[in-house]
């Protein structure tokens, strides 16, 4: 990914999704985070309108606790593309992400209303009930994503939400089956 969006802004300079995507590189690979931030910025100021890109980027923000700024960027792609489900849940996890659990839960829930099967949205719904104690609608919430995409991510909340509830025979489970799964592919 780095060589192809290196070799594509040798080529042109103002590709914003080569911005875009050697920002993902530096955040994800290299933790290179001024970098990161900054092609991120060069591709959202080459193509104002790229609202996933402005959900990544609010994404980004977020995990750096800059949370006003990561509310703004989060709207702003609510506002270019409302109906999508990817981007209406940037706004939902900047309010995961600062602890905002009410606000989180209601921007799940919005996803769950343009996608009733959205397993991301089934997951963060789950993963909002287990940080507000309600451990039994959390675990629901976590088995159902699991039942739907068997993913290791998922499988691991589920692990933390049973253990968190003092269910330790079933959160042993589901570390058993995270092992499992290690075994054939990363996890």
């Amino acid at each position: 990914a780095r060589q192809a969006a290196l070799r594509a802004l040798e080529l042109d300079e103002a590709l914003p999704e080569a911005h875009f995507s050697l920002a993902l590189v530096k955040w994800w690979a290299d933790w290179d985070w001024p970098a990161a931030e900054a092609g991120f910025k060069r591709a959202i100021e080459l193509n104002p309108n790229n609202a996933t890109w402005r959900a990544v980027y609010a994404d980004f923000l977020s995990t750096h606790e800059r949370f006003t700024e990561a509310v703004a960027q989060a709207k702003r792609a609510q506002e270019l593309d409302p109906l999508s489900v990817y981007v209406s849940g940037a706004l939902a996890k900047v309010y995961y992400t600062a602890r905002q659990y009410d606000r989180a839960l209601e921007g799940y829930r919005q996803m769950l209303e343009l996608d009733p099967d959205s397993t991301r949205a089934q997951r963060g719904v789950g993963r909002v009930l287990l940080q507000q104690g309600r451990y039994d609608e959390a675990i629901a919430a976590l088995r159902h994503a699991v039942a739907r995409k068997s993913d290791p991510d998922f499988i691991s909340d589920l692990a933390h939400a049973y253990a968190v509830a003092g269910r330790r025979d079933e959160a042993k489970r589901m570390l058993a089956q995270l092992q499992d799964i290690a075994r054939r592919s990363y996890v």
